[in-house]
């Protein structure tokens, strides 16, 4: 079961992995490219990320445990691949049913605000449980702060992405958000079977809004009226968690 993945991010925008960062005195959607990782050659680049070992979070909801050797770099394209191979953890007494692959650009690559956007195929719907991700997390800062550019809960909204942002406040941080829409595409019921070809997922982040984008359609945005913006430097994750129930 394979998730393949290329990046980039430009400023203001992010693709294949690309970040493009807006230069200061450049009017809005001239972007200046400041980032990307089309995952040419065959070997990943540690410089930008760091695949880990480590037991779900989410235990025992998640089902996964990540290892290095589930992510490899093959034909332009980063593979997470998932299979069954129980693992035991000693730390929580426990053996996860799947093994699966996990990438992240912590403490190497993050940024705030551009334009972010990430070309993938998800993994096939006849698998269920399966729960892809493209997100984003804090570097640093003093409040929680995540935006999740896809999610996919395989088995469920099969013919679904869920794109959002989750922001939990407190005194120090403000108010609290956790705002999820769903959104279906193209509509009209049609299901999609994300796994046949690749699509491109866009965001757009600055400080007045987050906007989602499908292959260039609109979906849907969060403005500075609803909550507060992020705005904390964000490094990405990408992986594919295996859901318990």
């Amino acid at each position: 079961i394979l998730s393949r993945y290329n990046f980039m991010l430009v400023r203001p925008s992010l693709c294949c992995l690309l970040l493009l960062v807006l230069s200061p005195g450049v009017q809005l959607k001239q972007w200046k490219l400041v980032f990307h990782d089309e995952f040419n050659g065959n070997k990943l680049n540690t410089s930008i990320w760091t695949p880990t070992r480590f037991q779900s979070h989410a235990y025992p909801t998640e089902m996964q445990y990540y290892v290095p050797d589930n992510v490899y770099v093959k034909n332009g394209n980063l593979v997470l691949k998932t299979i069954h191979k129980p693992t035991y953890d000693p730390t929580r007494n426990f053996t996860y049913p799947y093994t699966s692959g996990v990438v992240t650009s912590e403490h190497k690559f993050f940024a705030t605000h551009g334009k972010w956007e990430v070309r993938a195929k998800l993994p096939t719907p006849k698998f269920l449980h399966l729960w892809p991700a493209i997100w984003f997390q804090k570097e640093s800062g003093p409040c929680y702060q995540e935006i999740d550019l896809m999610e996919q809960w395989i088995g469920q909204y099969e013919n679904h992405v869920r794109m959002h942002y989750i922001y939990h406040g407190s005194k120090q941080c403000g108010r609290a958000l956790k705002h999820s829409r769903l959104n279906e595409w193209p509509g009209n019921g049609t299901k999609i079977d994300f796994s046949a070809h690749y699509h491109t997922w866009k965001m757009e982040w600055n400080t007045t809004s987050v906007g989602f984008w499908i292959d260039d359609h609109y979906l849907t945005h969060i403005n500075s009226s609803e909550a507060r913006m992020p705005w904390q430097p964000a490094y990405i994750i990408l992986n594919t968690a295996v859901c318990g129930a």
